[in-house]
């Protein structure tokens, strides 16, 4: 599935060979002949979605992505949509409600896809896959009563599932079901 793994079992590679995919489809992008607003629409619509799969088989923190991917797409982000390099991020990252640009996020889209691998383990018909899924986030669940502050991709699934099963029973004003 094209996951990369070192003899020891650690992502050190996979997280080199992500940067390095991520940093290279910006710079090609960069030097196309486009112009800046298409350069932007290219970046969320081609090189995100691009990195997705890879986002999703790897299991590296988001710290990695906080660190590593997003001043990346943000210096890229800033070139391409005119402003200065010392305007604040979250202009591009704002929706436009919010007066901001309503870009992806790498490290949004890096969560997402967790969540989408967790939800599929957790809900694996294969008993050894949800086992592994069950052994997996225990150990985020020891890390969040300690309070760390980390995100905890399994915590996060668990109060999406929670809110999902609130809707059920509420329903939504407009549908006329629930209470």
């Amino acid at each position: 599935l094209g996951k990369g793994l070192r003899a020891d079992g650690s992502y050190g590679w996979a997280m080199l060979a992500m940067k390095a995919k991520f940093k290279n489809m910006l710079e090609i992008l960069d030097k196309s002949l486009i112009t800046g607003i298409q350069k932007l629409w290219t970046e969320e619509h081609v090189v995100i979605l691009k990195m997705s799969w890879d986002f999703l088989i790897n299991d590296v923190s988001v710290t990695f992505s906080k660190r590593e991917l997003q001043p990346l797409q943000t210096k890229y982000l800033k070139k391409w949509a005119g402003l200065p390099r010392t305007s604040d991020p979250l202009v591009l990252y704002r929706s436009c409600e919010h007066f901001g640009l309503g870009m992806r996020s790498v490290v949004g889209d890096f969560k997402k896809q967790q969540l989408i691998k967790r939800h599929q383990l957790s809900t694996s018909r294969d008993p050894v896959v949800s086992q592994i899924h069950q052994d997996v986030a225990a150990l985020p669940q020891h890390r969040h009563k300690r309070h760390t502050n980390e995100w905890k991709v399994c915590v996060e699934m668990e109060k999406l599932l929670a809110e999902v099963k609130r809707g059920q029973i509420i329903g939504r004003p407009t549908d006329g079901e629930g209470i």
